[in-house]
């Protein structure tokens, strides 16, 4: 069993985030025909529990939360991960690789980056940490689904972002969020509950959802999300890896992100605007760098096309 050292709510959330990104991606190349449903199932409702165990095993699991099994998820998926170190932590960086293997862990039963606790959160003002952290990695949930899907409704996008935007304001610590959690527990206690709750109301639903999960899910397991057997290419599956590079991708742009918060601190107005748009393009295009360096690694995968489509995928979106 791989123990965490230090584990980090925020580079957590960013992982999480970044495996639901990578999975949604991977159904929308497929030519599954429930693929719109199956995308809105793993941005929205899926569980923290249920995305690892698709991106580590390639199948749903049979319950939707787990506390045990998802901490045995995450260890075999660092294990893996040690198996073939070397080349993973060239493609991701070997800074980033040494915050994913010591910080990178579950966050239930306190947290879940399911859309309605990403919602209760953001609306909350004691958790501006966090709000302010999916800003600074240019997550934005409430308009996710649509860049993944390829829709190309502009104005949708831009209501998106304003309605999101004023939660993205405050502390820009993510450690922020970990205090926050000290000070209201039984308010984030609540939110979970809450979650719950919701799923029970939409149980038929979800079935149906899960039905549709459980078909992708074995379309993941042999297109890149199993563990290859023999060979160099046994540490982790194609959806693993992309999962891994997107998680880098991300950090690259939240380091981007910093340098301009204190670039442009100094201004305002249209000049501030005009900065941060810099920087921004900046960071989107380190961001395509890094993903086009990684991609190399998806090779050493037990079905390399995969972890490329999605890879790729992902660097047509920051170019679009």
């Amino acid at each position: 069993m791989y123990i965490t050292e230090n584990q980090s709510i925020g580079e957590s959330v960013l992982f999480l985030l970044s495996a639901r990104d990578t999975l949604a991606s991977m159904v929308a190349e497929s030519d599954h025909g429930n693929a719109d449903e199956m995308i809105g199932f793993l941005l929205d409702e899926a569980t923290d529990y249920e995305i690892m165990s698709l991106l580590v095993d390639g199948k749903l699991p049979e319950e939707r939360y787990n506390e045990g099994h998802e901490y045995v998820l995450f260890s075999k998926l660092k294990e893996g991960v040690l198996m073939n170190a070397s080349a993973i932590a060239e493609a991701m960086g070997s800074a980033t690789f040494n915050d994913f293997m010591t910080k990178v862990d579950t966050v239930y039963p306190k947290l879940s980056t399911q859309m309605s606790m990403l919602e209760f959160f953001s609306s909350q003002n004691v958790e501006v940490a966090l709000a302010t952290m999916l800003s600074e990695i240019n997550w934005n949930p409430f308009a996710k689904k649509a860049v993944v899907k390829g829709q190309s409704d502009v104005s949708g996008l831009a209501k998106a972002k304003a309605d999101s935007a004023t939660a993205h304001s405050g502390q820009s610590d993510v450690a922020g969020l970990a205090k926050a959690q000290q000070g209201q527990p039984g308010v984030v206690d609540q939110a979970v509950a809450g979650v719950k709750a919701g799923a029970e109301k939409g149980l038929a639903w979800l079935k149906s959802a899960a039905n549709s999960a459980g078909e992708v899910g074995g379309k993941l397991a042999t297109q890149g999300s199993a563990f290859a057997k023999t060979g160099a290419g046994q540490a982790v599956g194609g959806a693993a890896l992309a999962a891994l590079l997107a998680y880098a991708s991300a950090k690259t742009y939240k380091r981007f992100f910093s340098k301009a918060a204190k670039a442009c601190a100094g201004q305002s107005g249209t000049a501030k605007t005009q900065c941060m748009s810099q920087y921004k393009v900046k960071a989107k295009a380190a961001q395509v760098a890094d993903l086009s360096r990684g991609a190399g690694a998806c090779a050493k995968t037990k079905n390399p096309g995969a972890c490329k489509a999605a890879v790729q995928r992902k660097i047509a979106s920051l170019k679009g």
